[in-house]
């Protein structure tokens, strides 16, 4: 599951919002955010384009999209 909490600090850092990822990856803000809290699954190719977008590193792409701990994650925090 992505690391919620990370992926929306980077999200505030690089000012990139749910749309501008729902264009990017082709699918609407809804799916984006399903996506990201877990709620759909994510695609590897939705990952990489999330990351680029983000400019995540290489050596950091565990860290946002592989997170055991972000299943006790709510859409509020």
């Amino acid at each position: 599951m992505p690391n919620v909490k990370e992926i929306k600090k980077r999200m505030i850092d690089t000012d990139i919002t749910y749309a501008d990822i729902a264009k990017a990856i082709g699918k609407s803000t809804v799916s984006v955010r399903q996506k990201i809290y877990g709620h759909r699954p994510m695609f590897l190719y939705e990952a990489e384009i999330i990351q680029r977008l983000l400019h995540i590193e290489d050596q950091d792409f565990c860290k946002y999209f592989f997170n055991n701990k972000s299943h006790n994650v709510t859409e509020n925090d």
